[in-house]
């Protein structure tokens, strides 16, 4: 019997190495997208700020009201305010990959909201 332990010993311990590295791992993989996922809802929020803090300055320097209902906005406002965006928030356009008709979209819709 003790011959049968000595022989699966180094055996067990190898699997439970085995065993503990993959544990170790699969909790490194979920938690890097885990925090992953984070950055990259605090980059979204950081940006739709930025957008929303831009359109205000917009109609403020610009000196112009926000368009009626169903009017495009003005293409002063919408420079103004994606201009602030790429200044104040760069690592989340990047990270985001937020390309500029994207951003000068978003600041159109939330232009059309500003009224």
């Amino acid at each position: 019997m003790q011959t049968l332990l000595d022989t699966l010993a180094p055996v067990a311990l190898e699997l439970a190495g085995t065993l503990a590295s993959a544990l170790v791992a699969w909790l490194a993989l979920v938690a890097k997208q885990r925090l992953g996922l984070d950055i990259e809802a605090r980059h979204r929020a950081a940006l739709d700020a930025a957008i929303m803090t831009g359109v205000r300055l917009a109609l403020r320097r610009v000196g112009v009201a926000p368009p009626p209902a169903g009017a495009p906005p003005h293409a002063a406002q919408i420079d103004t305010a994606v201009d602030y965006v790429k200044r104040s928030v760069p690592d989340a356009v990047k990270r985001l990959r937020a390309s500029e008709d994207v951003l000068r979209a978003k600041v159109a819709a939330a232009l059309g909201g500003a009224g």
